[in-house]
C-alpha cells in the first residue's frame, strides 16, 4: 500500500512539472543573434576549492530574452568549468552555490540548459556548469561563491554590465 501512495505522488508530482514547463517554456524565445550582448573571455578560478574541487569561470555573457507578452528581459549567464581531483564523486548543482547581486538585492536565478551540471565527476575530471540570472538594470552584478546551501562566501567577483 506504501509503496502505490509513494508512486502515485510521485507521478502526480512528475505531471505537475511537466504541465509547468509546458506552461511557461513558450513564454522563452531566445535566438542566436540575442545571446551576443556582451561576452567577457577572461577566465578566474575562485580562490580555494569549494569541498575539494576547482570552479573556474570560463566565459560570462548578457543576452536579451524576448516574452510572447512584449516585453524584453536581460539575462547574465555564467559558464563555469566545474572539476574534482578525489575519487569521491561529486556533482556541481550539490557541490557549489552561485548567488548574484545588484544593487545589495539577490537576483533571480534563471534555469540554465545544461544537462552537464548534474552530472557526477571523480578523479580529475572536469564538466561544464551553468547558471542564468535575471537582471535588474545595467548596474554592476556582483557574484558570490559558496559552498552549496551554506552561507559563508568563499569569493566574490564584480563584473560590470556597461
Amino acid at each position: 500500500m506504501k509503496k502505490w501512495i509513494i508512486t502515485t505522488v510521485l507521478l502526480i508530482c512528475i505531471c505537475a512539472g511537466v504541465v509547468a514547463y509546458a506552461i511557461i517554456a513558450p513564454d522563452f524565445n531566445i535566438s542566436e543573434k540575442d545571446k551576443q550582448t556582451t561576452t567577457e573571455n577572461q577566465s578566474y578560478t575562485i580562490k580555494q576549492p569549494i569541498r575539494g574541487c576547482e570552479v573556474t569561470i570560463k566565459e560570462i555573457r548578457i543576452y536579451s530574452e524576448d516574452r510572447k507578452n512584449g516585453d524584453n528581459e536581460k539575462l547574465l549567464e555564467v559558464e563555469m568549468s566545474f572539476t574534482n581531483p578525489s575519487q569521491e564523486a561529486k556533482k556541481f548543482v550539490g557541490t557549489v552555490g552561485v548567488t548574484a547581486y545588484q544593487d545589495g538585492l539577490q537576483l533571480e536565478s534563471c534555469q540554465a540548459v545544461n544537462p552537464d551540471s548534474s552530472l557526477k565527476v571523480r578523479d580529475g575530471a572536469t564538466t561544464k556548469a551553468v547558471k542564468a540570472f535575471l537582471l535588474r538594470n545595467d548596474s554592476d552584478v556582483t557574484l558570490d561563491f559558496s559552498e552549496a546551501y551554506m552561507p559563508e562566501v568563499i569569493d566574490s567577483i564584480s563584473y560590470s554590465i556597461k
